[in-house]
């Protein structure tokens, strides 16, 4: 029978209350955690007490004696094992020169968890901490945001949603805040980030577009002719309709209620907005100019692209995201979503839809990555004004170069790779998500922005699932509800 495990002097971390996020807000370790577990090794499998502080790993026999010893600093990270139960401990070891060597553990499915986010926590802890310290002494202001004043694009309140998504396509943005038709009135105690958001609905996205196009084009064709299959119905309508035909009385104030605003004072810190960014339910913060506009927005994207850059800035911090492989910040693979490239367009947008997810992976029938779909692949149909595009095949809609074994290697990343790896991946490909392959290319989950924020700042629970390609209700937006199409159908 497996031995029970037990866990002593665990304590949550101790953070102010309120609406903003915490970092590092897993679970603290503050003394000495101690697991019943079963020791691997090529002698044989023993029962031991296994007991991690924040400086050291150690192995207990049933007579107390201690039968192995590891600093915290030759502790690499720990990862899920082949089954349930098993935890393997990479640690840095001196033989012939440096080597790696794992240890392997097995103990209850419910305390797996647990271990595995302590061991990552004390190996990444300096990091983290240093991180964290360094966010929090930088200045929006006083730091390069993603845009200057003259640069944000605000979409006017006369605009219909095809010059509002025109903007967006001429201005190569992903988003734009879109203007009230009538400013509210202020209630009590009207702050600047509340003027802000009487002047502004919310933002306009190009998931947005994605969205309506998707079901609208459905909903129209649908209606016509239910007797004939998908691809047949597409080429008997043509889909020729342009977005504006099939969005006749939605305006695009009312698509950007679900992307709310949420201004920052210009004295607020790089922590305070990648910890908002990091939440999963914004995408992008306002700094407040004062008057109750904006004087920069910035994103998820320029968030990680700041980080890489205050990162290679430190020559300490560089060194560490250098050598820290990005399971020791708690990243497992997630659930992911896919299709093939023969599958039709309209039915890989439409499955992004129905699970509320902003992208997906293409794959082959060996399950090897070739690429990447998402919302902003919706743009061709707008530039075009033809429709029909989402009845051809995903290779031919997207192209032989954006769906190949090249592709894939461009958007995808290892478990093993490293935090400075995983951050120049995203900052060269400008995607919001990369897709974890095995050693064969296979895909086995996915990493999103705001995945890489939340393990830079200490908050892997947050990130952590079952490894399995699947359904994934995790990877749905909270801050994006349900739509209901006012369509008019002719």
């Amino acid at each position: 029978m497996m031995p029970s495990a037990e866990a002593d002097e665990l304590h949550g971390a101790d953070f102010p209350s309120g609406s903003m996020p915490s970092a590092g807000d897993g679970p603290a370790l503050t003394g000495t955690a101690t697991f019943r577990v079963l020791k691997h090794s090529w002698k044989g499998v023993y029962e031991r007490q296994l007991l991690l502080s924040p400086s050291h790993l150690r192995t207990i026999d049933e007579q107390g004696n201690r039968t192995n010893s590891w600093t915290s600093s030759q502790i690499i990270g720990a990862t899920k094992g082949e089954s349930d139960h098993v935890v393997d401990i990479h640690i840095s070891t001196w033989g012939c020169g440096m080597c790696t060597q794992t240890l392997r553990f097995t103990t209850e499915k419910d305390k797996r968890d647990k271990l595995l986010s302590l061991v990552n926590r004390v190996c990444s802890a300096d990091f983290v901490r240093d991180m964290v310290k360094l966010l929090g002494s930088e200045k929006l202001e006083k730091s390069r945001p993603a845009l200057t004043a003259a640069e944000v694009v605000v979409v006017p309140s006369s605009y219909n949603l095809d010059a509002a998504f025109q903007t967006l396509l001429d201005k190569g943005i992903h988003s734009a805040p879109v203007e009230a038709s009538a400013i509210r009135p202020p209630s009590s105690g009207g702050a600047n980030a509340e003027s802000a958001s009487r002047r502004f609905v919310g933002y306009l996205d190009q998931r947005d577009m994605l969205s309506y196009a998707v079901l609208g084009f459905r909903q129209r064709h649908a209606k016509k002719d239910k007797s004939k299959p998908a691809e047949a119905k597409a080429h008997a309508h043509g889909f020729h309709a342009s977005v504006s035909d099939a969005l006749i009385g939605t305006t695009p104030a009312y698509l950007a209620r679900r992307n709310p605003i949420h201004m920052l004072s210009a004295s607020a810190t790089w922590l305070e907005a990648c910890l908002l960014l990091s939440s999963g339910a914004l995408r992008r913060v306002g700094l407040d100019n004062g008057n109750g506009g904006f004087a920069a927005i910035v994103s998820q994207s320029s968030a990680v692209e700041y980080l890489l850059s205050a990162i290679d800035r430190h020559p300490e911090m560089r060194a560490a995201a250098m050598s820290l492989p990005i399971f020791s910040l708690g990243a497992h693979p997630r659930k992911v979503f896919s299709c093939t490239p023969d599958q039709m367009a309209i039915d890989a947008f439409e499955l992004m839809e129905k699970q509320r997810v902003s992208g997906i992976a293409i794959v082959d029938s060996k399950g090897q990555l070739l690429g990447g779909l998402s919302a902003k692949d919706l743009r061709p149909i707008l530039e075009q004004r033809d429709g029909s595009l989402l009845s051809r095949s995903l290779k031919d809609y997207l192209g032989e170069e954006r769906v190949s074994p090249r592709a894939g290697r461009m958007l995808s990343l290892r478990l093993s790779c490293t935090v400075h790896q995983m951050l120049l991946a995203f900052d060269s490909t400008r995607s919001h998500r990369l897709f974890m392959v095995d050693g064969r290319g296979a895909l086995i989950g996915v990493v999103s922005l705001v995945d890489a924020l939340k393990m830079l700042l200490g908050r892997p629970r947050a990130c952590e699932m079952d490894g399995t390609p699947g359904n994934s209700p995790s990877m749905r937006s909270p801050a994006r509800s349900p739509l209901k199409l006012g369509l008019r159908m002719s």
